[in-house]
């Protein structure tokens, strides 16, 4: 559902669509987990998954990646467990799978394997701990205790899987929505969008499903798109230059954004005037709140 890679590597390489900051989710008591690198502002820096409590002002680091280079991509359960994905290395990755309790602390699921086992490019966990990922033009499911098994062919990219609670999959495969085999919408990315952040950025960066409305990060176009179950978006939120969209999710009505500034120029993401992330809030009402937002 999530991802945390290098914006270097999004740049320079199409293929990869993994990134090291960017990813939301809410856990069922309201506790915002994102991901970015960790320190923020620093040259030597890993992924990591963040988590700001309910109540709290200042979030902190629940999972913390051991290896450079590394990622981390969150996804939740339709209930609301949380699971993180680390990915380390290079081409071909290795990842593993954790999943936070209720207070924040990670438990490993899978160890570390490769790609013909796990990739988190894109996976979904259901709320009976059924894994599925793309991998090899298809889609594949697995528990923490069983092997991979295809389940069906998806020869198209996807960039991001959301496993509904009846299990349903949702996937999103270029500029188009799809629910299970049924598109939904198509054209969500524009061509060739003005407020494009960077080169390689036309990103339709997170999902989140709250009944029957999709949510998307677009990346690209520095805004948050909702759409409707017969396939129409709107514009929900536009995030000011030079902050863009990475994170979405929902939880009781309210919508949650992750943001960051883009690096300029995008390979120098440790400058002190370039990367830094905030969280804003987007209530039933329409009205934008800060929620939290890195001080330099």
């Amino acid at each position: 559902m999530r991802a945390v890679f290098l914006v270097l590597f999004v740049a320079l390489a199409p293929a990869v669509v993994a990134h090291p900051w960017g990813g939301l989710v809410v856990d069922a008591a309201g506790a915002v987990y994102f991901t970015f690198v960790c320190p923020p502002v620093s040259e030597n820096h890993v992924a990591c998954v963040w988590r700001l409590a309910p109540g709290e002002t200042e979030p902190q680091p629940a999972l913390i990646s051991g290896s450079d280079p590394s990622d981390m991509v969150l996804a939740r359960t339709a209930g609301r467990v949380v699971y993180a994905a680390e990915r380390v290395g290079s081409h071909p990755f290795r990842a593993r799978l954790w999943r936070f309790d209720a207070d924040g602390r990670p438990e490993e699921v899978l160890p570390l394997m490769g790609p013909r086992d796990f990739t988190p490019d894109p996976y979904t966990v259901t709320d009976g701990g059924t894994i599925y990922f793309q991998h090899d033009g298809a889609v594949w499911s697995r528990t923490a205790d069983s092997a991979p098994v295809r389940v069906r062919d998806a020869p198209e990219r996807l960039s991001n899987l959301e496993a509904l609670a009846d299990g349903t999959l949702v996937s999103v495969s270029g500029g188009e929505l799809w629910r299970g085999t049924q598109r939904i919408a198509r054209n969500l990315k524009r061509d060739d969008p003005p407020g494009l952040p960077f080169s390689g950025a036309n990103i339709l960066f997170d999902l989140a499903i709250d009944g029957d409305q999709a949510y998307l990060a677009y990346y690209g176009n520095r805004e948050v798109l909702r759409v409707g179950p017969s396939g129409s978006a709107e514009t929900l939120l536009e995030a000011e230059s030079p902050w863009s969209p990475s994170g979405v999710d929902v939880f009781e009505g309210t919508v949650y954004v992750l943001e960051s500034v883009t690096p300029a120029p995008a390979w120098k993401f440790w400058q002190d005037s370039t990367l830094r992330p905030r969280v804003r809030a987007i209530s039933p009402d329409g009205s934008v709140r800060v929620v939290w937002e890195f001080a330099l």
